[in-house]
């Protein structure tokens, strides 16, 4: 520490206003690097940008893919692919080669039961994946109603619905006693309770880590937007596309079709914290980035991550984008540029936020910071490479 204190008043104001240069300085950088994104590169790590289903045991980067959405990085650097249209889940281990670990194919979407090798089980559409803290692999069965569990040996379970309870839904019961329908999202919390995005019934479920019991959190069951400021249960939603868990145990929900993102509470209370609900833009600009977050234009948000600084990621499907949300609640593009309305392909190798995406369902990062994008209608993941 510098023990000369100047006590005069020209010393303290040269010293403020140096202050007030270098604080407005960083802001500055900080609203333009949020804006502009972080120059972070861009590339492929699986999919050759043409549809279909090939390349299992080879190089991911040559293998073909389809309708991809959630994603999930295990420990050891393994990415897992939900491949709706091809009814599988696909590993890329951390050599880049790509597997089949569960589902039978583009041509054996079903159901052909349980407690059997996940590679010989039918999916139905499986739209996501997560991983508890044992490691066992959860996927949302979405065409079959059902989240189910593929454990270190490779075994596949089914653990929330498949039931016919009275009610239609089964709160207050196992989860295995349960109706889904049409769940879409899958996140755990820190203490291992699992949350489902009930899509079909217009609620957010979750099932207790320690009696499997199944109640619901979120959604009155009726499609439509209102609720905010108030209890998470009399909410009314349009679509549920993701789920992820926020800094402070918060739930953050991709409302898709109402275009905003909204955080359950702790106490239960529903808001929107991201979105002002308006879909229509004429141009990159009326997304308004490097703005509140609350009064920004989210065009179909379909994916949710965050990173290890408290960072909230967004995958925007109707933009184009991925977009993300500061800890001060400022909105901007990190992957993705041009006519949000407009899809394309390209950049790799480039800076992410001048890139081409199209249709992104889905993202996830990694424990080095890495993000890994659904890059859905190019048929293609692609990771923006961490600092």
């Amino acid at each position: 520490m510098n023990k000369n204190v100047h006590s005069t008043r020209i010393g303290r104001s040269v010293r403020l206003g140096a202050v007030l240069i270098a604080v407005f300085s960083l802001s500055l950088l900080l609203t333009w690097g949020l804006t502009r994104g972080d120059s972070r590169v861009i590339v492929t790590v699986a999919g050759t940008g043409v549809a279909g289903f090939s390349g299992n045991g080879g190089l991911a980067a040559d293998a073909q893919l389809n309708t991809m959405q959630g994603l999930t990085v295990d420990g050891a650097g393994n990415l897992y692919i939900a491949e709706v249209t091809n009814h599988v889940i696909r590993r890329v281990d951390a050599s880049g080669h790509i597997s089949t670990v569960a589902g039978l194919g583009p041509d054996q979407a079903g159901f052909n039961g349980d407690n059997q090798p996940a590679a010989q089980a039918k999916l139905a559409a499986p739209s996501d994946v997560a991983l508890d803290r044992a490691g066992n692999l959860y996927i949302a069965d979405n065409g079959n109603n059902r989240i189910r569990r593929v454990d270190s040996s490779g075994m596949i379970a089914t653990v929330a619905g498949g039931g016919s309870p009275a009610d239609g839904l089964g709160d207050g019961g196992p989860a295995t006693a349960a109706a889904l329908k049409n769940p879409c999202a899958i996140v755990f919390d820190a203490a291992g309770n699992l949350y489902i995005a009930d899509a079909g019934n217009l609620r957010i479920r979750r099932v207790d880590a320690t009696t499997g019991i199944i109640t619901t959190i979120a959604g009155s069951g009726v499609f439509g937007f209102s609720g905010d400021g108030g209890p998470a249960t009399s909410a009314k939603f349009k679509n549920l596309s993701d789920l992820a868990i926020g800094p402070a145990g918060d739930i953050f929900v991709a409302d898709t079709f109402n275009n905003r993102v909204r955080r359950i509470s702790t106490d239960g209370i529903i808001t929107t914290v991201v979105g002002n609900g308006t879909f229509l833009v004429n141009g990159p600009e009326d997304l308004k980035d490097g703005g509140p977050a609350v009064d920004a234009v989210v065009r179909w948000p379909f994916g949710l991550a965050f990173e290890s600084a408290g960072n909230l990621l967004i995958a925007e499907n109707g933009s184009n984008r991925i977009r993300r949300v500061n800890v001060s609640g400022i909105i901007g593009t990190v992957a993705g540029s041009g006519d949000p309305r407009i899809g394309g392909d390209g950049g790799d190798g480039g800076p992410a936020d001048q890139a081409k995406l199209n249709g992104p369902s889905g993202v996830i990062v990694d424990a080095l910071g890495n993000i890994y994008i659904s890059d859905s209608r190019n048929f293609r993941v692609r990771k923006v490479n961490a600092q």
